[in-house]
């Protein structure tokens, strides 16, 4: 990944990246040991997209979609814990229908220091490098959640 530019993705930090039929986001773990010099990563999963898609990468409670069951262990950081425990106050009840996040399609809880590797097709509008769009190195703990025309009824 030397040759690339990678985006760093800090804490409070929102991102949607518009997608197109073909595109494939590939998420890279890191799985050396603790003690390791170089990090060891894996693709553990990937996503191929259609036109209309979009991912949201958050780490922000704001901007994270209503339906979307977000209970306190989702969500790392002081800012964060803060508003949630202003909701809890205010009444919010985690998750009220019971949805099971791991049924969800294409939603990722990704780590502290994991990539996303977002590949396509050349568009006028972003450079890329041998078909890479864009790498993002994540500095805290967020979500990638898919959302476009075939994910608009999730939340209903």
């Amino acid at each position: 990944m030397e040759n690339y530019s990678i985006t760093t993705f800090p804490a409070d930090t929102s991102k949607i990246l518009p997608c197109r039929k073909g595109d494939i986001l590939s998420w890279a773990q890191d799985t050396s040991s603790i003690w390791a010099l170089e990090g060891k990563y894996e693709i553990s999963d990937f996503w191929v997209m259609n036109d209309g898609d979009s991912v949201l990468f958050s780490n922000r409670i704001e901007d994270i979609p209503e339906w979307f069951p977000l209970t306190h262990t989702m969500i790392g950081g002081r800012r964060n814990c803060r508003i949630m425990v202003e909701k809890l106050n205010n009444g919010y009840i985690p998750n009220p229908h019971g949805i099971d996040v791991k049924s969800l399609p294409n939603i990722w809880k990704i780590n502290i220091w994991n990539y996303i590797i977002w590949s396509g097709e050349k568009r006028p509008d972003i450079v890329d490098y041998n078909g890479v769009l864009g790498i993002f190195r994540f500095e805290t703990g967020s979500l990638a959640i898919q959302q476009g025309k075939n994910y608009d009824e999730l939340g209903e």
